[in-house]
Formats: C-alpha cells, sequence, structure tokens
C-alpha cells in the first residue's frame, strides 16, 4: 500500500494499493480535474450500495470492479 493525498477539500491522505491508485487516475481523466474526481470518491453512491467510491478502494479489493465500471459508465455517458 503506498499513499495518496487528496489536495481538495478535505486534504487527506489514503493508504490505497496501486491498483486502486490507477482507478483514482482513471476518476482524475473522467472528471478532468481533482478536485471533482475528488468529490465524486468521497461521496456516498446508490449504485455501489450506498459507499463511496474512496471507501471502496480502501477496503475492499473484490469490489474495485464495481468502481472501475461506474467510471466507464460515465465515460461513455451511460446512467443507470
Amino acid at each position: 500500500m503506498s499513499a495518496l493525498s487528496n489536495k481538495g477539500n478535505s486534504n487527506i491522505q489514503v493508504d490505497i494499493s496501486p491498483t486502486a491508485q490507477a482507478i483514482v487516475a482513471h476518476a482524475l481523466e473522467t472528471f478532468g480535474s481533482e478536485a471533482k474526481a475528488w468529490m465524486w470518491l468521497e461521496r456516498p453512491n446508490a449504485l455501489l450500495g450506498g459507499s463511496a467510491p474512496i471507501q471502496i478502494l480502501q477496503t475492499d479489493p473484490t469490489n474495485y470492479e464495481l468502481v472501475e465500471d461506474e467510471l466507464t459508465r460515465i465515460d461513455y455517458g451511460v446512467f443507470v
């Protein structure tokens, strides 16, 4: 695990795996700014069982794919 800093609103540091870091990079690319990406990462998401994506990336490697899939849907404008 390595640390990743959110320099946006909450100015927190989170420990996540390299795989999770790649998903965070996908979020940065999808949203086009660090602030917007972190807003999405920290907000509870109904499609993720009410968890914030960053919570899943910190605690549940078995569900990384759910976060990645949600970002891909956003990339393609598919909103469920």
